[in-house]
């Protein structure tokens, strides 16, 4: 299980966990927790960083989340 923080109602989550949407292992995974993850991917998509960004997605587990993977390989999820 990763390690974690959180700030009120925010939070993060980071360790070597089954990446998403892919479940593969990844060295780094990030787990960004949000008020608003429609609005985050917006302006993450508006950016135009490099990296590879998922749409937002409801899971299984009633969160709403999106994957973005930078150039180095690191796995952010957000939700």
């Amino acid at each position: 299980m990763g390690r974690g923080v959180a700030r009120g109602p925010r939070g993060c989550r980071w360790g070597g966990l089954p990446s998403w949407p892919t479940q593969s292992w990844r060295e780094a995974t990030a787990y960004l927790y949000v008020s608003d993850v429609d609005a985050l991917h917006a302006e993450w998509a508006a950016s135009g960083g490099e990296g590879r960004l998922t749409g937002p997605r409801n899971t299984p587990y009633d969160l709403r989340e999106f994957a973005f993977v930078d150039p180095d390989g690191t796995l952010h999820r957000v939700g």
